[in-house]
């Protein structure tokens, strides 16, 4: 389980944040998890709850809020998201997209991709050419990682 490797991180910055700005205590704690992350939240808000004793954060609440999959074409600039509504299946036709836990090997990090809940096919398949300029050379500059969105405390 990384979550705990992550959340351990999380509370070292919490800790910073709140000493750089006086608090004494933490009683919210905001984070955006992208798609592509590979986290779950609820095993995430269980490393939480166990690691935070003893920190700034003992008593705060972990909020969890998930970050849709941008793409980016790196020529043009063009952006769209991907949602829930904003694709079809290649493949099926399918306009729903579903955490479907399939995996995909991203150098070192093991990360769950977003799939066709009809017929399975990735998130790869999803990615065609830019719809302004028909380059390949599209990147995912949100959805991929973890972000500490607002810490709350009192000083």
């Amino acid at each position: 389980m990384h979550e705990f490797s992550i959340v351990s991180d999380l509370l070292a910055r919490i800790e910073q944040v709140a000493a750089e700005n006086g608090g004494r205590s933490v009683s919210r704690v905001v984070v955006g998890v992208g798609r592509l992350a590979g986290i779950s939240p609820s095993t995430l808000e269980q490393a939480f709850h166990h690691l935070k004793l003893h920190t700034v954060a003992e008593s705060a609440e972990l909020v969890t809020e998930i970050e849709e999959i941008l793409l980016r074409c790196e020529d043009c600039r063009a952006e769209r998201r991907l949602s829930d509504t904003s694709v079809c299946c290649p493949r099926c036709g399918s306009a729903v997209l579903r955490d479907q836990g399939h995996s995909h090997r991203h150098g070192l990090l093991s990360l769950d991709v977003l799939a066709c809940p009809h017929c399975g096919e990735a998130l790869e398949g999803w990615i065609g050419p830019c719809p302004q300029c028909n380059s390949r050379n599209i990147s995912v500059p949100e959805g991929r990682g973890i972000l500490l969105n607002r810490v709350e405390m009192e000083r």
